[in-house]
């Protein structure tokens, strides 16, 4: 998923509730822990140019 994907889809996740939260893992587990081929190529481009501050602030809502 690349950045332009990414702020396309995250107004879309609700902010809270355990439906969004098995929603959201469900999809991290696919996307991001467990892709394979051209996802996975997808998901190490995006994380190389994220800095460490921009994976805290995208995963915010989730961990408050």
């Amino acid at each position: 998923m690349t950045d332009e994907q990414w702020r396309a889809v995250e107004p879309l996740l609700p902010p809270s509730g355990a439906n969004g939260v098995h929603h959201v893992s469900r999809l991290m587990g696919r996307e991001v822990y467990h892709p394979a081929g051209d996802a996975a190529a997808a998901r190490d481009a995006m994380f190389a140019s994220w800095t460490t501050a921009d994976l805290h602030e995208r995963l915010e809502w989730l961990y408050g």
